[in-house]
């Protein structure tokens, strides 16, 4: 039987949604050069300092576009990890935004770097090459579901852009917390959806 658990539950929806008032999406926009990921980011750092203030164990941290499945929150809390990630799809019409930007349907934001030196490069992966499976070791996701226990922010990791082309907020996440020695694993039993933009 699995442990019981306290959990504060980002509410992103309204703490994304006011830090970004103002900072609209424009075609051809990238996350290196728009001041609203800026805000993002410090919205999520906010909340990581006022889930500090809680006796929490673990924030669950879920997206506003990212639809969870019902099971989400127990088996993740099962990995006992210091940060599980889900696995969605990327948005399939996100080269709207970014014509550079090629996205395959099917694609998960999810997998590993292909390598420890160029973690801008990475493996992407399919539904079926993570369903029903646990992914460890140079693994990234997004953010729209992440369960964070709270010795990774008592242990000064924060989000922050990364300032290198290709990476965002995100990916610099997860390997900050692998440069500190946390575990963090993806785990393939919960898969969510993302909603369009």
């Amino acid at each position: 039987m699995a442990p019981k658990h306290k959990q504060y539950l980002e509410r992103v929806n309204g703490a994304i949604g006011e830090a970004c008032r103002g900072y609209p999406v424009q075609k051809g926009a990238t996350q290196s050069d728009a001041d609203g990921w800026q805000a993002v980011v410090e919205a999520y750092n906010r909340e990581a300092e006022t889930f500090l203030k809680s006796d929490c164990e673990y924030m669950f941290l879920v997206e506003s576009d990212t639809v969870v499945p019902e099971h989400a929150l127990a088996h993740m809390l099962n990995l006992e990890a210091d940060v599980v990630g889900a696995f969605q799809p990327y948005h399939y019409d996100a080269e709207l935004m970014d014509p550079s930007w090629k996205v395959w349907e099917g694609i998960l934001v999810g997998g590993y770097f292909k390598s420890e030196k160029e973690w801008g490069m990475r493996e992407y992966l399919r539904k079926e090459d993570v369903d029903g499976k646990i992914l460890e070791g140079n693994v990234y996701s997004g953010t729209g579901c992440l369960l964070i226990h709270r010795r990774v922010f008592e242990g000064g990791i924060r989000f922050h852009r990364p300032g290198l082309e290709g990476a965002g907020f995100d990916l610099q996440f997860w390997k900050d917390i692998q440069k500190h020695g946390f575990r963090g694993v993806l785990d393939g039993f919960v898969i969510c959806e993302h909603l369009g933009l």
